[in-house]
């Protein structure tokens, strides 16, 4: 998971970095190892 996507949602949907996370893992599953 990058920085660069984390902050992508954050100012789609303007939630925290912490529910970013947790649509990105949602979203990408398992992206973040990438």
């Amino acid at each position: 998971m990058t920085a660069l996507l984390i902050n992508r949602l954050r100012r789609r949907h303007g939630i925290s970095e912490t529910q970013a996370r947790l649509y990105a893992d949602l979203f990408y599953g398992g992206a973040r190892d990438v």
